[in-house]
């Protein structure tokens, strides 16, 4: 029997099996991410804080405060890429356990920091331990759920980041600033209290031989009374197997290659785009600099808002639309987001435009997140979970996400030459065309991986198709 009468199967097994366990394990994750949300913007609100020597907050000069955002970028991409090994060797929880335990350090090093060395060192380590937790729920999320939640429990990592941006913007306005610090450290120490409740990913039980540990996960992931128990944990095993008896060599396997290849054009599409360089690390600056009669600490909550509400948008569109359909669509968005903020700097010194401008500015930013939050963003961070194989998805999502933090921490080193040079509205005519020619990419070499099982999903990339008996 083929691939399609597995995936029938699978899906009439799937429709009695108990759901509650998933959605707390994805509430659990959610907690982190929250974290990992909290600690990346982090930043971009102390800032102003550091630049006026405000609330305790180190002066920073503008090498420093590059340094301190290029950086960080830079070990959040070491993490990402530690988790990867470790998650395999260790498993997917006890990385986020490490996750959490480093948060809480980091943060308070630079809480406490009396000297630019120590706060850059507590930075550091807060990007390494935010890389190793970047990735893992994804991945996670991906191997306990079931095919017609994959793509919407996925997405609730991203909307939980971005949660934890909005949060430490409204932290800002009602939190004395010298305490933001432990808001992150704070919830870092929910998730560890809540750690215990985390199911374990059966994928990697199967893989390293602990099959009864996954079987007794799956009982307890789908109810113990799911009949399609055997054909799942058969599926994986069936699939590990193939890997290991062609003795594959994933760096030259096309199986592996391709769908990598189109994970790193898209990753790379988020760091060119301006999400992240300018409009999360540098957006209160920029709202700061357009003169915004209401204090811009306000107005900037556009900029997690829109991401927020995007996501948020985002999960029943999963549900009803073809990924393809939805990534170009929310990329028109964004391109048409960033042409209006680049209209915004170029009208910008003119008196009489003023408020135009400010408008443009506001609503190209929220544009620019919401945007991503409803497709560009939702849609990327499902498909490493739906595109790789299980014994990749690890390597492979870190590896994807190489590309999207080389090229933002280059493009935050290299920013403030670039407005120097040439300013604000050619910075955001080129994010725009990338947006542009991202919608031409997916719509040439993405394929669409809706409602589709683990065995089909693998066939998408290989010339033979995978056979598992029922």
């Amino acid at each position: 029997m083929g691939v399609e009468k597995i995936q029938l199967s699978i899906l009439e097994f799937q429709k009695s099996s108990r759901t509650w366990p998933l959605y707390l394990a994805a509430f659990i994750l959610c907690i982190h991410n929250t974290v990992i949300g909290l600690s990346l913007f982090y930043a971009s609100v102390t800032l102003p804080y550091h630049k006026d020597e405000l609330h305790g907050f180190l002066k920073l000069n503008e090498e420093q405060e590059s340094t301190y955002v290029s950086l960080h970028q830079m070990t959040l991409l070491i993490g990402s890429f530690a988790g990867s090994p470790l998650g395999d060797k260790i498993g997917r929880k006890k990385v986020l356990m490490l996750s959490n335990i480093l948060t809480i350090l980091s943060t308070g090093m630079m809480k406490y920091s009396t000297s630019y060395i120590f706060l850059l060192i507590g930075r550091l380590i807060s990007g390494f331990s935010v890389g190793l937790g970047l990735l893992i729920p994804i991945i996670l999320l991906s191997e306990i759920s079931t095919i017609k939640t994959r793509s919407s429990l996925a997405n609730t990592c991203n909307l939980a980041i971005n949660f934890g941006g909005l949060a430490i913007y409204l932290f800002n306005m009602v939190v004395p600033a010298e305490h933001l610090a432990f808001t992150i450290m704070s919830l870092s120490g929910v998730f560890i209290v809540m750690y215990y409740f985390l199911a374990e990913s059966p994928h990697w039980q199967i893989r390293t031989g602990r099959t009864e540990e996954a079987k007794a996960n799956y009982s307890y992931l789908r109810g113990p009374g799911y009949d399609g128990l055997e054909a799942e944990i058969h599926e994986v095993i069936q699939v590990t197997q193939k890997s290991s008896t062609e003795s594959r060599n994933r760096w030259t396997s096309r199986s592996f290659l391709h769908p990598m290849g189109i994970l790193a054009f898209l990753f790379s599409v988020i760091g060119l785009c301006g999400i992240d360089a300018p409009i999360t690390i540098y957006g209160p600056r920029m709202f700061a600099d357009f003169g915004f009669h209401i204090p811009y600490q306000y107005i900037v909550l556009m900029i997690p808002f829109g991401s927020f509400i995007g996501y948020i948008v985002a999960v029943p569109l999963l549900a009803i639309m073809k990924k393809k359909n939805q990534f170009n669509m929310s990329a028109l968005v964004m391109a048409a987001a960033a042409a209006l903020v680049g209209v915004a700097y170029f009208i910008k010194d003119m008196e009489d435009y003023k408020l135009m401008s400010q408008a443009l500015l506001a609503g190209g930013s929220m544009g620019l997140t919401f945007g991503y939050g409803i497709g560009l963003g939702s849609v990327i961070y499902c498909l490493p979970g739906e595109l790789l194989a299980p014994e990749d998805k690890a390597i492979g999502t870190a590896l994807a996400e190489f590309f999207r933090l080389i090229w933002t921490a280059g493009l935050l080193k290299v920013y403030p030459l670039c407005l120097s040079l040439v300013g604000y509205p050619p910075m955001f005519a080129f994010h725009s065309t990338i947006l542009l020619l991202s919608v031409w990419f997916v719509y040439s070499y993405l394929p669409e991986t809706k409602d589709k099982c683990l065995s089909e999903l693998q066939a998408l990339f290989q010339n033979k198709k995978i056979e598992v008996p029922v």
